[in-house]
């Protein structure tokens, strides 16, 4: 999986944390669906789509998040 770590689809995360954090849950992912793999042979293909989902699930989240700048506050 460390060499899917640098393969970041679309905007890649800020940091080698974020990074880190999608390999993880891809893995976690593969392991969980792994009985749903029917070609053993395409099993890189398949772990690369697994991690391309998590990075898009990841960039998903990050944009529901809402920043307000420091001092201001929400309007009502």
């Amino acid at each position: 999986m460390s060499r899917f770590s640098r393969y970041r689809p679309g905007r890649p995360p800020d940091r080698e944390a974020d990074a880190r954090d999608v390999v993880q849950e891809a893995s976690l992912s593969a392991w969980r669906q792994l009985s749903r793999l029917r070609d053993s042979r395409a099993f890189g293909a398949w772990l690369g789509r697994t991690l391309i989902n998590s990075c898009r699930m990841q960039l998903r989240r990050r944009s529901r998040v809402r920043a307000i700048p420091f001092g201001l506050r929400p309007l009502s």
